[in-house]
C-alpha cells in the first residue's frame, strides 16, 4: 500500500487549505459575514463546519501571517520619510455583555510620492480596544506630529 503525502497546510494541525482559509477570512473581515452566518451557508451546501472550528482556523491564519504583518509594518512605518496617521473610532463588542465600547482603528499611510518620493503608497491598519497614549504600532520617535486632537491616558 502506498499513501499519498498529505497536502501542505497553512499552519500546524490545521486541516484547511490556504484557499478555504482565505475564503473564510475575506467573508468575515471584508464582506462582514460573521462566522455563525457562514456556518448556515456551509450547512445549506451539506458541509458541517462548526463556528469554533472556523474561529480556530482564523486564529491559526493570523498567527501564520504574523511574520508577513511585521515585515509590512517595518516597510510602511519604519522605512518612511513621510507617514500619514489617523485613528477612527469603531464599535467593539464587549464579551458577555451584548454592549459595545469605543475602540480605535489606526491607519498609517506611507505617502512619499506627494513629497517627491519614488516609493508607492502603502497602508497598514491596526485595531485597539480603546485609545491609548500611543497607537498599537508606534512609529519611530518624532515621525508623527500631532495637529489637533488629544491623547487619552489609560487609568
Amino acid at each position: 500500500m502506498v499513501q499519498v503525502p498529505a497536502s501542505h497546510h497553512a499552519f500546524p494541525h490545521g486541516r484547511a487549505g490556504s484557499g478555504l482559509l482565505a475564503h473564510i477570512a475575506v467573508a468575515k473581515f471584508h464582506e462582514n459575514l460573521p462566522l455563525y452566518c457562514q456556518a448556515a451557508i456551509y450547512a445549506g451546501d451539506g458541509v458541517a463546519l462548526a463556528t469554533s472550528t472556523r474561529s480556530g482556523w482564523l486564529v491559526g491564519t493570523a498567527a501564520t501571517s504574523r511574520r508577513l504583518t511585521e515585515l509590512l509594518r517595518r516597510e510602511v512605518i519604519g522605512g518612511s520619510d513621510v507617514l500619514h496617521g489617523d485613528d477612527t473610532p469603531i464599535p467593539v463588542l464587549m464579551p458577555g455583555t451584548g454592549k459595545t465600547s469605543i475602540g480605535r482603528l489606526w491607519t498609517y499611510v506611507r505617502g512619499e510620492r506627494t513629497h517627491g518620493g519614488a516609493r508607492p503608497l502603502a497602508t497598514m491598519l491596526f485595531a485597539s480596544p480603546d485609545r491609548w497614549d500611543e497607537p498599537p504600532a508606534p512609529a519611530p520617535s518624532g515621525l508623527l506630529r500631532r495637529f489637533g486632537g488629544r491623547r487619552l491616558r489609560r487609568h
